[in-house]
C-alpha cells in the first residue's frame, strides 16, 4: 500500500515538472511561427508596379555610313559596315541581307548587300554619341530611318549611304537605382520622390497587400514601367 502511494506521488511530481515544459514549449513554438509569418507577410510578400508616365522629345537626324566588302567587322570608329557580293541569279544568303535596287549592278546581276542587323547596331551607336548616356532612344527600329545611296564603286565594293532617322528620345532611367530608393519608403513620400524625376508627368503606385503604408522592403519586389508618351 504505502508502494502504491510513493508510486502516486511520484507519477503527480513528475507530471507538475513535465507538463509546464511542454507548454512552454508549445508556447515559444507558436509564438516562432507566428514570428516567422508576420516577416514573410511584412517583408517578402509584399510587392509593388509603379508606373512612371513619361514625356519624350523629336529626333531627327542624318548621318552617313560607309558600306566595305573588304571588312569583317564592323569600325565604329569608321562609320563602316561589313557588306558583300552576291548573285542575284542565284541568290543563297542571309535574309536579314539589306537589298537596295542602287546598289544592283544591273550588268552583271550582282549587289552589293549588308545586314540589316549591323546597320542597326552603329545606328545605335552614333545616336548614344550623339544624345549621350542621360538619354535613350524610344522604339528605335528599321520603320524609323530611310536609306538613300549617295555613291557605289563595283570595282572597289564600296558603297556611301545616307540615313536619315526620325524617332523620340526619353531620359534614360536607372531603374536598378530608383527602386533602391523607394524600398521601405512610405507610399506618399515614393510618390513624391519619383513624381520629382525629370520628364516624369504622372506616378501611379499599385501595391500588394493594398493595407500596407509602405513600399517593399526589397527592390527586387518593385516593378517599375515606364509609359513613354
Amino acid at each position: 500500500m504505502f508502494h502504491k502511494r510513493s508510486s502516486l506521488k511520484e507519477s503527480v511530481y513528475k507530471t507538475k515538472i513535465i507538463s509546464p515544459r511542454i507548454y512552454y514549449f508549445i508556447y515559444f513554438l507558436a509564438a516562432g511561427l507566428c514570428l516567422l509569418f508576420l516577416v514573410f507577410v511584412f517583408l517578402f510578400l509584399p510587392s509593388a508596379k509603379v508606373v512612371l508616365k513619361v514625356t519624350s522629345e523629336p529626333l531627327i537626324v542624318d548621318f552617313e555610313i560607309k558600306l566595305d566588302t573588304k571588312i569583317k567587322n564592323i569600325l565604329f570608329n569608321l562609320d563602316s559596315i561589313p557588306a558583300r557580293f552576291t548573285d542575284l541569279n542565284n541568290r543563297s544568303g542571309n535574309q536579314e541581307e539589306k537589298i537596295i535596287p542602287d546598289l544592283i549592278n544591273q550588268n552583271s546581276g550582282q549587289a552589293i548587300v549588308f545586314s540589316q542587323n549591323d546597320l542597326l547596331e552603329i545606328i545605335d551607336y552614333k545616336i548614344k554619341q550623339l544624345i549621350g548616356p542621360d538619354k535613350k532612344a524610344v522604339e528605335l527600329g528599321k520603320k524609323n530611318f530611310t536609306i538613300q545611296v549617295k555613291n557605289s564603286d563595283f570595282n572597289t565594293g564600296q558603297a556611301l549611304i545616307d540615313i536619315s532617322i526620325k524617332t523620340r528620345t526619353a531620359v534614360n532611367y536607372n531603374l536598378i537605382e530608383i527602386k533602391q530608393r523607394v524600398a521601405y519608403q512610405e507610399i506618399f513620400k515614393a510618390e513624391e520622390y519619383l513624381g520629382g524625376l525629370s520628364g516624369v508627368r504622372n506616378v501611379r503606385i499599385k501595391k500588394f497587400p493594398p493595407i500596407l503604408r509602405r513600399m517593399p522592403y526589397f527592390p527586387q519586389r518593385i516593378n517599375i514601367t515606364l509609359d513613354i508618351f
